[in-house]
């Protein structure tokens, strides 16, 4: 869900964290296994190195809801000419499907799936992420960071909360759930079979 722009932001805003509490640039990039000349090559726009950075700020900053709080940034408006589409769309659904269509174009990240709650358009929709990548800790961060996105971007639409939507994670509850109920405006259920948002 993110464009090489907003990776590039990711990054700034990671090591501004980082920095905050009282970290550095060289300790960030090293624990993350790069060097720092690559956060401005393709090499640091990858989705496994993308990652590393934000586990390793995570470490540092002692946060571990951080990916949380990132995806509360998150500004659709940032996305160009792709966001101003997605803000065009009549409604969520087509907002949703949008996105489907042109996922790839945006960036590299992980991929998602709209699909018809119990096959019934009047049940709501569901949008089913995709993470394939490594570990089930760093599919858990990831998950973390890009359905705060979503929820985020969702909510800007509507201009209120999701009242009556679920967040389904296919984790067990961590040791910092309770952000996810301060952060996040649905219902979020661990331990299901499937990561997805399910949106009435």
């Amino acid at each position: 869900m993110r464009t090489r722009g907003e990776q590039i932001d990711l990054i700034r805003i990671l090591m501004h964290h980082v920095e905050q509490a009282g970290g550095s640039m060289d300790q960030l990039l090293s624990m993350s296994g790069l060097e720092r000349i690559s956060i401005k090559s393709e090499r640091a726009q990858q989705e496994t190195e993308v990652v590393a950075m934000l586990q390793s700020a995570i470490e540092l900053t002692k946060d571990p809801a951080l990916p949380l709080r990132l995806g509360r940034n998150f500004d659709i408006g940032n996305m160009g000419t792709f966001g101003f589409a997605v803000m065009s769309c009549a409604d969520i659904n087509a907002c949703l499907r949008l996105m489907t269509r042109y996922q790839k174009t945006v960036g590299v990240g992980p991929g998602w799936r709209v699909l018809d709650q119990d096959h019934s358009p009047e049940k709501g929709m569901l949008v089913r992420m995709i993470i394939t990548l490594g570990s089930s800790e760093r599919r858990r961060i990831v998950s973390e960071l890009i359905f705060s996105q979503f929820c985020t971007a969702i909510e800007f639409l509507i201009s209120g909360p999701l009242d009556g939507a679920e967040l389904h994670l296919n984790y067990p509850p961590p040791s910092h759930s309770i952000e996810y109920q301060r952060l996040i405006s649905a219902r979020v259920k661990f331990n299901q079979p499937y990561c997805q948002l399910l949106l009435p």
